[in-house]
């Protein structure tokens, strides 16, 4: 498909779509004209049904397989997945396109459209991806209590630790990170680092450089890490560009 030009797909798929359609069409124009329309009724009725079937549960698919033809064209590539929407019928197809259109919305920066989309892509069907996305976006927007639910459902005990250190709840932000540590054959450097932080800025500073050398030592010079290790406001600051890059503010 990617020798095509974006038009050529479109064409191909439609026509794709409605070919047994017209085929049905063209066959019963022809019996009425000889006026032997009743001949066969039960291929012409299935063959009905096929099309109407095919019609309903692939249109959706073939608009979104144009809207990534389009992927480099933002406008017309948001337009299809919206016509996609539209022709959806299953619950499952919805969720599907409103996934779609979050991601798109995600990689564009378009932060409470990407909210809005991965929100009804849950509500349609619930998925992890959408929880996954959810609980990343509601940290980044500031929504700490929507974050720290859809971090805990999706798992993300780290970035639920991050939510309660970002409103200074550090009690919280401990059992979170301590769970997730004590709960993984491998804790990350991250987690040890989230929870030296925790440790720093609840005023343990002997308990936190205990963990920001466990961090230091498993992950060598890698510079997130580092930053964390040198800045008790790291987080606070991260988050607050983050929240500007995704047009939060």
């Amino acid at each position: 498909m990617g020798s095509f030009s974006p038009l050529t797909n479109l064409i191909l798929l439609i026509l794709a779509v409605l070919l047994p359609a017209f085929g049905f069409l063209v066959w019963f124009i022809i019996d009425v004209y000889k006026k032997k329309w009743l001949r066969l009724i039960w291929a012409k009725l299935s063959l009905l049904v096929l099309s109407v079937v095919i019609g309903v549960f692939v249109t959706p698919w073939v608009f979104s397989n144009v809207a990534v033809t389009f992927s480099k064209d933002k406008v017309m590539c948001e337009a299809m997945f919206k016509l996609a929407l539209k022709t959806s019928i299953l619950s499952s197809a919805k969720s599907r396109m409103h996934l779609y259109l979050a991601h798109l919305y995600f990689f564009d920066h378009r932060g409470q459209d990407a909210i809005n989309a991965f929100e009804q892509s849950y509500k349609y069907k619930q998925n992890e991806v959408a929880v996954d996305n959810l609980c990343s976006l509601y940290t980044i927007k500031g929504q700490r209590s929507y974050a720290i639910a859809a971090c805990i459902v999706s798992e993300h005990k780290e970035t639920a630790a991050i939510n309660s250190i970002l409103k200074d709840d550090y009690e919280m932000a401990y059992s979170s990170i301590n769970m997730a540590i004590n709960e993984a054959k491998n804790p990350s450097c991250l987690a040890y680092a989230i929870r030296g932080q925790v440790y720093r800025r609840a005023g343990n500073s002997g308990l936190a450089e205990v963990d920001f050398k466990k961090a230091k030592e498993m992950c060598g010079n890698a510079q997130n890490i580092q930053d964390i290790l040198d800045n008790p406001n790291y987080f606070h600051e991260h988050y607050a560009e983050l929240k500007k890059e995704y047009n939060f503010e």
